[in-house]
């Protein structure tokens, strides 16, 4: 029986792991970046372009990422 929507994006990699996974940023300012989005309550990609962390191609491809399964992730290459 496949999963349901509700259990796939549970089971789905959240777009910072996978922006860390591939090496956009670091644990680091995934951290700094996600205390900034529980206080402002704006899209964690929103705020990584904005800061310049990340580029709006790389948060398309890690929104595109989710999908897929999570051992899938890091073998994947971004192609940005």
């Amino acid at each position: 029986m496949p999963a349901s929507w509700i259990e796939e994006q549970l089971e789905a990699p959240r777009i910072g792991e996978i922006l860390v996974a591939q090496g956009v940023l670091n644990k680091s300012q995934l951290s700094c970046v996600l205390g900034m989005q529980k206080d402002s309550g704006r899209l964690l990609g929103e705020i990584l372009v904005d800061l310049g962390l990340a580029t709006q191609e790389q948060i398309d491809w890690a929104l595109s990422q989710q999908r897929l399964k999570p051992q899938a992730i890091a073998g994947a290459s971004s192609g940005a």
